[in-house]
């Protein structure tokens, strides 16, 4: 189950950034005075935060346990992507997508970490497995949004499905001795 979670864990690498860009037309509809470039930062902000994300992820490797940064990590990050469904002040919105990026970059290097525990066939096969199955979510996440025609705040609904990834984390990956 440890590597199932690995996996899954991955596809939030994968869907978590652009998950809304199906829905920005409308989102950027209901905010009129807002300018377009800066509506457009609302998919690019995780991007930027996931860097700052990174770095202090890397500060806290070597003082804190691996489980609990990839715990936290995710918290934010199912925090920040579903916080915007509730609010409606467009830069509450984009500090919680600010807080997304962030809460990726604490977990990236942390899963790939635990993915070089294993001997390097394996490994590969992981993160074969890792891309594809993140890809197909992806495409599919993506298609049904705009199949359905998901309401902006809906779409921001759907990080709530990496609860499930934190569940996972939190039961099969195993709290290692400092």
């Amino acid at each position: 189950m440890k590597k199932v979670t690995l996996i899954l864990y991955g596809v939030i690498n994968i869907i978590g950034l652009g998950l809304i860009s199906p829905v920005m037309t409308d989102f950027a509809a209901d905010f009129p005075q807002i300018s377009e470039t800066l509506v457009a930062q609302v998919v690019t902000m995780p991007a930027a935060t996931l860097l700052i994300g990174l770095f202090a992820s890397s500060l806290l490797s070597n003082r804190v346990r691996h489980k609990l940064i990839l715990l936290s990590g995710l918290v934010l990050t199912i925090a920040g992507g579903m916080l915007p469904a509730f609010l409606s002040n467009f830069y509450l919105i984009l500090l919680s997508r600010g807080i997304l990026g962030f809460g990726m970059g604490l977990g990236m290097p942390i899963q790939m970490a635990y993915f070089a525990q294993y001997p390097e066939k394996e490994r590969a096969v992981l993160l074969g497995l890792n891309t594809a199955i993140g890809g197909l979510l992806s495409a599919g996440l993506f298609t049904t949004i705009a199949m359905v025609q998901m309401s902006w705040r809906r779409a921001f609904m759907l990080y709530g499905i990496f609860i499930i990834v934190l569940l996972c984390c939190y039961c099969f990956i195993p709290l290692e001795q400092k």
